[in-house]
């Protein structure tokens, strides 16, 4: 779990060092070229005494990589860490939840593929918001990541556990307390340290949730 993280980690400053002077160079200059960009800035950098417009790049493009680590840690996590923490869960606190075989791994497989789709679909459409509106680089980010992980995580979880009709139930019953949950969970992504292990973290809360409801219902 942890190494997932680290790894995560690694690949966003890689990319950070990697990606700034391709921003410094060609992205930033370009931007300049726009009068209203160009006279609003220079008038701050004679203020500040350095380029305003740099700064804003960096935090930007910051905040889109680490970003885009998060997107691939809830796939990864979905892929890698939920099928083990399904059977430790099951067994700590809800032994009774017997298996069933329903749902297919084709259409857990199925449900990602949109989910991802889903997810590049919503973010081209948010794209002026998430360039141009103050905190849209935070904001978008924080719904459409929410919003992966509402998708992915409850299939993953209760692939093995869930027939199709309690799946069904679950979904539209509980649409939003996941909502919920993705949202809060989505946040520990803002908190320093905490954001390492943020999927991770996420991905427990939705295997205790999600099995703990079929549970439910089955009672």
């Amino acid at each position: 779990m942890f190494r997932l993280s680290i790894l995560a980690l690694g690949f966003c400053i890689g990319i950070l060092f990697w990606g700034w002077p391709l921003i410094a160079t060609k992205f930033v200059p370009y931007l300049q070229s726009f009068s209203i960009l160009q006279s609003t800035f220079g008038q701050l950098d004679l203020l500040l005494g350095f380029s305003v417009l740099n700064v804003v790049a960096l935090l930007v493009f910051t905040v889109l990589i680490f970003t885009v680590s998060y997107f691939f840690l809830i796939i990864l996590t979905s892929i890698l860490l939920v099928p083990l923490l399904n059977p430790i869960i099951r067994k700590l606190y809800f032994p009774n939840l017997t298996e069933n075989s329903e749902l297919t791994f084709f259409d857990s497989l199925k449900n990602s593929v949109v989910s991802v789709a889903i997810y590049f679909g919503l973010l081209i459409v948010l794209s002026p918001i998430l360039i141009f509106v103050p905190l849209g680089q935070v904001l978008v980010p924080y719904f459409l990541n929410a919003h992966l992980a509402r998708r992915v995580f409850p299939y993953d979880v209760l692939q093995s556990y869930a027939t199709a009709s309690e799946f069904e139930r679950f979904m539209l019953k509980e649409k939003q307390s996941l909502w919920t949950l993705a949202l809060l969970t989505g946040g520990y992504f803002y908190v320093p340290i905490l954001n390492l292990l943020a999927a991770p973290l996420a991905a427990l809360a939705f295997v205790i949730f999600s099995m703990g409801k079929i549970d439910e219902y089955r009672r």
